[in-house]
C-alpha cells in the first residue's frame, strides 16, 4: 500500500466541508474540556493551542487533585502507573518537543513490551526482520494479509518521519489521523503496531498544541476493542484508500475521548 497519497492529502492546504465541520466541533469540545479544568483547579498555567491554531492560556489539574476520574498523561516527574501502554503513551506525550525518529518509535514499542511476555525479548524495541505477512484474527477466522517486507520498513518510515517532522505543512488532526494509518499499515514491528500508531498520533497532537501533560489519550481510544476492529477494518481493507473517511472516522473516536474526559 502506498501511503503517499495520505501525506499529500493531510499536508494540502483545503480540507473538505465535512471534515472542517467535524474538526471545529473538536475544537468546542477541546475548549469545553480545558475551561472545565479551569473550573476544578486554579493552579499550573499551561500555554494552550487548540484545533484551529488559537493560542489560549489554560489553567490544569492534576491526577492527584482531581482524583482517577481524570486520567494524565505525561507530567513531568510521573512514575510508572499503570501498563506498559499507559507508561508508553505518558513518555512520548512528555518528551513531545523532541523530533519524533525511528529510535523514538522503538523506545515506546519497548515501553509497551518491558515487563510483557506477549512477545519474544529479542523482538522488543525492534524492526522485525523476517515476516512478509500479517496473521489478522476475528476470533473464528484467520486471514493473511501481505505487509512491506523488512528490506523496505526503514525507507517507508523515513518517509513518515519526514511528514510527521514537517512544521505546520497542514490540519493537525488530519495528520495526526494519516500518521496512524500509515504506521499501521508498514507493520514495522512484530507486534504492538496499533499500540505504537496510535502513541504518534498522541505525539503529533500533543505537539502541535503545545500542551503536556494530556488528559485524553487516542491510542488509548483507538485500542479499546470496538475502535480497534473499526480501525483494523480500514487498515486491511484493500478499497479503504479514502483519506477523508479515515480522517472522518478517526475523529469520531477523538470525540468520543475527548466526550469522556469532560464531566
Amino acid at each position: 500500500m502506498d501511503n503517499q497519497y495520505l501525506y499529500d492529502f493531510a499536508s494540502g492546504k483545503t480540507i473538505c466541508a465535512s471534515v472542517q465541520a467535524e474538526l471545529s466541533a473538536v475544537a468546542d469540545m477541546q475548549f469545553a474540556l480545558y475551561s472545565q479544568l479551569c473550573e476544578l483547579n486554579a493552579s499550573g498555567v499551561l500555554n494552550y493551542v487548540n484545533a484551529v491554531g488559537n493560542p489560549v492560556k489554560i489553567k490544569a489539574t492534576t491526577r492527584h487533585q482531581t482524583g482517577a476520574a481524570i486520567p494524565v498523561y505525561g507530567r513531568n516527574g510521573d512514575k510508572p502507573f499503570g501498563t506498559g501502554f499507559e507508561n508508553a503513551i505518558g513518555a512520548a506525550v512528555r518528551d513531545y518537543r523532541s523530533a519524533i525518529t525511528s529510535a523514538k518509535l522503538c523506545e515506546w514499542h519497548g515501553i509497551i513490551f518491558k515487563d510483557d511476555r506477549e512477545i519474544k525479548k529479542q523482538h522488543i524495541g525492534k524492526f522485525r526482520e523476517n515476516e512478509t505477512v500479517a496473521l489478522l484474527s476475528d476470533g473464528e477466522i484467520q486471514t493473511e494479509r501481505p505487509i512491506p517486507p523488512p528490506t523496505e520498513i526503514r525507507e517507508k518510515i523515513n518517509e513518515l518521519l519526514t511528514f510527521c517532522n514537517k512544521p505546520n505543512p497542514g490540519n493537525t488532526i488530519a495528520r495526526a489521523a494519516v500518521a496512524d494509518l500509515a504506521l499501521a499499515r508498514i507493520q514495522p514491528f512484530k507486534n504492538g503496531n496499533s499500540r505504537v500508531s496510535g502513541i504518534l498520533a498522541d505525539t503529533m497532537m500533543t505537539r502541535a498544541e503545545n500542551l503536556s501533560p494530556r488528559f485524553y489519550s487516542i491510542a488509548k481510544k483507538l485500542y479499546e476493542p470496538d475502535a480497534k476492529q473499526a480501525c483494523f477494518d480500514y487498515v486491511w481493507n484493500e478499497t479503504g484508500d479514502d483519506a477523508e473517511a479515515w480522517v472522518l472516522l478517526f475523529i469520531n473516536h477523538l470525540k468520543e475521548c475527548i466526550a469522556a474526559a469532560i464531566r
